[in-house]
């Protein structure tokens, strides 16, 4: 005897499918997705930024979720749902439009392809193309409906996107404690930063505009990323940590502000410019740059600012090496910059080998499988120091020597926890000294051409002023504004 309870649900059922699933439902949600949603012929026509706006449109998510869940509950009742142990908590609608990026532009969403970017890979292409194969189906089988669809089509989307999802969880995981701890850091060389400005920097000056937006930015990306939770725990430790500094708690409640940021370095004076070197080779012909590459004379704070911004890099990556799966892709980009930045010091005889030691393919297949082991980073660390000492100028020799014995002993000395530590301070240490081989090759080249701009600089000024008042670049009206604010 059927109870009115079942009598209830099977009203309900019968409700659904006259509202859902009759009258060509599942034609017109399958043409309009077809007609606006990402397929992959439309994808593989449109640079990546071009797709994540089209990702984002709300009619493409609407539709898209409409029709997902169409093919999905219909391949299910068909087939049966795939084994317990594939099954996800929900099928997200972003999560499978994200299966696009990933399966047409995997350059651009991963950052280096370990073996769960390459399971996530190679499981959303098949996926998608079996969902869109379903949807062009039901448009051209003569009654439009699903029930004529060949079953060899259907069978598989369940356990395609299933394990898609699965995937998708297992790969997001670990990333997003990546990203996590580089937002935290970027927001604390931010905050630091922001305090090295002076008390009365006007509150609409590039760099405090600048700051304030990038925080608000990286605020933003930590909680779309790791909840409010995740800003509120950030927030509490930052505001602990200056318990007694007043600048900390200038910046009032923005943990209820919402935004994320980046490369705020852009907005400090870059290196001297070719232009800039001439001017300060024409009053001075014994000029040369400092250890940082500029001018003497640079602004305090900016230097400041740069530290802060330095510091927070390399505890970024010291991070990265300390994932359960360590992220060697920036390590890997430092060694880069090491390699070049010797090669363009050496000659041919010692590029040579220089690429034997630096053989970073070699690197990275041994990071990739997990064979990249602490002996090999105290060996590729003593290979390059000992080229170092090779090719530099003799003044640095006692300083590179006292530098060296600091770093080695704490490479020698590190416990498997500081390791990572120990690692990157090496690296940076190369770095540094690469730099200051860099800076020293370049004075050399300024005592050359020096005798030169003492005989040309001023026709050489003369021609980019007038380069800059025809390109407008250069103005009666900007020159008054520099000037007063110069004299105030």
């Amino acid at each position: 005897m059927i109870t009115s309870s079942e009598c209830v649900a099977g009203r309900k059922l019968w409700k659904y499918w006259r509202n859902n699933l009759k009258y060509s439902t599942t034609y017109r949600t399958t043409n309009a997705y077809l007609k606006t949603g990402p397929s992959i012929g439309r994808v593989n026509d449109i640079s990546f930024e071009d797709l994540v706006v089209l990702l984002r449109e709300k009619k493409v998510i609407a539709v898209s979720k409409a029709c997902l869940q169409r093919i999905h509950l219909l391949s299910t009742f068909r087939h049966g749902s795939p084994p317990e142990v594939q099954v996800p908590e929900s099928v997200n609608v972003r999560v499978f439009l994200a299966a696009f990026m990933i399966a047409y532009r995997p350059t651009n969403v991963f950052e280096n392809m370990g073996p769960l970017e390459q399971d996530l890979y190679e499981s959303a292409g098949p996926m998608l193309a079996s969902f869109e194969a379903i949807c062009h189906a039901i448009q051209t089988c003569p009654t439009r409906c699903f029930r004529d669809v060949p079953s060899e089509l259907t069978k598989e989307f369940p356990a395609l996107l299933f394990d898609y999802l699965k995937r998708f969880k297992a790969w997001k995981v670990p990333d997003e404690e990546k990203l996590t701890r580089r937002i935290r850091h970027a927001l604390i060389a931010l905050y630091q930063a922001e305090n090295q400005l002076p008390p009365d920097e006007p509150e609409d000056s590039r760099l405090k505009v600048e700051f304030c937006t990038q925080i608000e930015r990286l605020r933003g990306k930590l909680v779309q990323i790791a909840g409010a939770d995740a800003l509120r725990r950030f927030d509490d430790e930052r505001l602990q940590g200056r318990a007694g500094d007043a600048a900390a708690k200038s910046r009032p409640q923005a943990a209820a502000a919402a935004s994320s940021g980046g490369g705020s370095q852009s907005v400090l004076p870059g290196r001297m410019s070719n232009e800039q070197l001439a001017h300060e080779l024409l009053l001075d012909p014994s000029f040369q740059l400092d250890e940082d590459g500029g001018c003497s004379a640079e602004n305090p704070v900016y230097h400041r600012i740069r530290e802060s911004i330095h510091r927070a890099f390399w505890d970024s990556l010291v991070d990265d090496l300390k994932l359960a799966n360590p992220c060697y892709v920036r390590v890997l980009r430092v060694l880069g910059e090491i390699r070049d930045g010797l090669c363009d010091l050496l000659g041919k005889k010692e590029t040579s080998a220089m690429n034997e030691v630096f053989d970073l393919g070699a690197i990275k297949e041994q990071t990739e499988q997990g064979r990249f082991v602490w002996s090999c980073v105290g060996t590729l660390v003593l290979s390059v120091v000992e080229v170092i000492k090779r090719v530099q100028t003799p003044k640095r020799e006692e300083e590179t020597a006292a530098k060296w014995a600091q770093v080695q002993a704490t490479l020698e000395g590190a416990e498997v926890a500081e390791q990572p530590r120990a690692f990157c301070k090496g690296l940076e240490f190369l770095l540094e000294r690469v730099n200051a081989m860099r800076i020293d090759a370049a004075n050399a080249r300024l005592r050359l051409i020096s005798p030169v701009i003492k005989e040309h600089g001023i026709e050489y000024e003369r021609g980019k002023f007038a380069d800059k008042l025809n390109d407008g670049s250069l103005t009666l009206t900007m020159t008054k504004k520099w000037m007063c604010k110069v004299l105030k």
